[in-house]
């Protein structure tokens, strides 16, 4: 499968939508996100799909540049890095993401408002994710 810039740049939009909605909630106090189921849902499912559009987009690069087939979500951010996509660093940051993101999908009855909430601080992550991701189309 040749790569598609096309499907990058609609995920990548996504992502860019969800990272503005995960910023709204972000500027909320931790008291009123605990309180505030509405809060939480809007920070769940706006991490979940921010996630799932760095998975696919790092599929999508592996799969049409031919650089590995991953065993797991995790391991594609890895095989980005080792690709030169992005940076050890954040292939690690975003190993950690993919977590999350099964957390939200499978274990969500485990989730605590505090964990989600925590994690509201990796917005920038997900921005120099898109960077990477941009930079690597254009070379």
């Amino acid at each position: 499968m040749p790569l598609d810039v096309d499907i990058i740049s609609a995920r990548l939009a996504r992502l860019e939508n969800c990272l503005k909605r995960l910023k709204e909630v972000a500027g909320e106090p931790l008291d009123k996100f605990v309180a505030d189921q509405d809060l939480q849902d809007k920070a769940e499912r706006n991490f979940q799909i921010a996630a799932q559009c760095c998975i696919d987009i790092g599929s999508h690069i592996l799969a049409g540049q031919a650089l590995g087939v991953p065993e797991s979500y995790a391991e594609i951010f890895y095989l980005l890095s080792e690709s030169r996509v992005m940076s050890a660093d954040l292939a690690e940051k975003f190993a950690l993401v993919s977590g999350l993101r099964n957390l939200l999908v499978h274990d969500y009855l485990k989730l605590k408002p505090e964990r989600i909430y925590a994690n509201l601080g990796q917005i920038q992550d997900f921005n120099e994710f898109s960077a990477a991701v941009i930079r690597y189309l254009k070379s």
